[in-house]
C-alpha cells in the first residue's frame, strides 16, 4: 500500500510539474497557457487516458479501503494531465483546481479512515457494513469526500473536473475525445465510490466484524480535520 501511495503521490504532484516544465514555458499571471509541442501534446493525451483508464480499472478491483483510494488517486492525476495537454489558460487553471479538489478531499477521506480505525474496524469495505447508521458523522462525511472525488455536482470535485472537460471541448479537434474519455472515466468511477456509500448505510454490518468501540477517539480530530474537509468539499464556488 505504500509503494502504490507513493506511485500515485508522484503522478498526482510530482509527474505533472516535471512534464510541464520539461515541455513547456508556463506564465501563470499572462493567461497564455502552457506552449507545448505537437508531439508532446499527443503524447500526454495518450498518457491521461490510460493513467485515467488504468487507475479505474484497479481502483474497481479493490476490497480494502485505502488502497481504492490510492489508485483511484492515480486515475485523478489522469484528470489533471488533462488540461497540461490542452495547454490553454482554462485548462491550467482546470489542473491547478484539479490538484486542490483532490488534496482536499482524499485528505478528508484518509481522516475518516483514520477515525474509522480508532475505533476498532478494519479497513476492507465490507468492514464498512452500517458505519454509516452506527457513526452518520464518519458515514456521511466520506459520502462528501467520494462524491467530491467522483465529481457530482455541488462538490468541488465537479468544478474542477467541468473546467478541465470544457476547456477540451474548447479546444476542439482531438481535444474532445480527450473530454469524451475523461467523463465516461469519471461515470465509471461513480461505481466504486457508490459502492462503499452503499455498503455504509445499506448492507447489515458481518456478526463476525469487530464491534465499533462505545466511545469515539480524539473528537477534537474528528470535528475539525473532517468537519474542515467536508466543508471545504461542500463549497462548489466562493
Amino acid at each position: 500500500t505504500k509503494k502504490i501511495g507513493l506511485f500515485a503521490f508522484f503522478l498526482v504532484f510530482i509527474g505533472p510539474i516535471l512534464l510541464a516544465r520539461w515541455g513547456a514555458s508556463f506564465n501563470p499571471l499572462g493567461g497564455t497557457g502552457v506552449a507545448i509541442g505537437p508531439l508532446l501534446q499527443v503524447l500526454l493525451a495518450v498518457l491521461a487516458v490510460v493513467t485515467m483508464t488504468v487507475g479505474n480499472l484497479l481502483a474497481l478491483q479493490q476490497k480494502e479501503i485505502k488502497r481504492m483510494l490510492a489508485y483511484s488517486s492515480i486515475s485523478q492525476a489522469g484528470y489533471m494531465l488533462i488540461g497540461i495537454t490542452v495547454a490553454t489558460a482554462p485548462a491550467v487553471a482546470g489542473a491547478t483546481l484539479q490538484i486542490f479538489a483532490h488534496v482536499i478531499l482524499t485528505t478528508g477521506a484518509f481522516l475518516v479512515v483514520a477515525a474509522v480505525a480508532a475505533l476498532g474496524l478494519g479497513a476492507r469495505i465490507d468492514d464498512w457494513r452500517g458505519l454509516g447508521l452506527r457513526r452518520p458523522f464518519l458515514g456521511v462525511a466520506f459520502s462528501f469526500m467520494l462524491l467530491g472525488l467522483a465529481g457530482i455536482p455541488l462538490t468541488v470535485g465537479f468544478v474542477s473536473k467541468f473546467v478541465l472537460f470544457s476547456s477540451a471541448i474548447q479546444a476542439q479537434g482531438y481535444f474532445v475525445w480527450l473530454a469524451i474519455a475523461g467523463v465516461l472515466n469519471s461515470a465509471a468511477s461513480v461505481f466504486y465510490y457508490a459502492r462503499v456509500i452503499k455498503v455504509m448505510f445499506m448492507d447489515t454490518p458481518d456478526p463476525a466484524a469487530p464491534t465499533p468501540r462505545p466511545e469515539d477517539p480524539d473528537l477534537a480530530f474528528q470535528g475539525m480535520g473532517v468537519g474542515r474537509a467536508v466543508a471545504i468539499g461542500l463549497v462548489a464556488v466562493l
